[in-house]
């Protein structure tokens, strides 16, 4: 699986910052969803708080 964070983050002039404080998670939380081998981890619920704060469906944030 591929994450596309960057690229959405880029597309809606946000940076992973943030995102951090928006959703309240640790500082790095957002650069390791930001890898491919990060997005793997995460949690539903983090991934459906994340779509809402990006403004995007949760399909949106990674590619198979």
């Amino acid at each position: 699986m591929k994450s596309r964070l960057n690229v959405i983050l880029a597309e809606r002039h946000m940076t992973k910052r943030q995102v951090e404080r928006a959703l309240g998670v640790s500082k790095g939380t957002v650069y390791l969803w930001s890898t491919d081998r990060g997005i793997e981890g995460i949690t539903l619920r983090n991934l459906s708080r994340l779509a809402e704060a990006l403004g995007c469906r949760m399909a949106d944030i990674f590619e198979e």
